[in-house]
């Protein structure tokens, strides 16, 4: 749930904002790419996860480092 929310919302950002929300966290309408939107949003959530999760860990150890 949380990575389709996620997902949605990173969606309607690269849509400039100009498509519903709800409609994109909700994953109404056709993908894209894939056959759903829920199954797009959940993917793109994933990532975003993942490469958040990698930012913040990569911060800190370069952290570590210049102590």
């Amino acid at each position: 749930m949380w990575f389709t929310t996620i997902g949605g919302f990173i969606r309607w950002l690269f849509n400039r904002c100009k498509t519903k929300l709800t409609d994109e966290i909700d994953g109404l309408g056709k993908g894209t790419i894939l056959k759903t939107r829920q199954t797009e949003n959940w993917l793109i959530g994933i990532l975003f996860s993942a490469i958040m999760i990698a930012i913040i860990v990569l911060v800190n150890i370069v952290k570590e480092n210049n102590k």
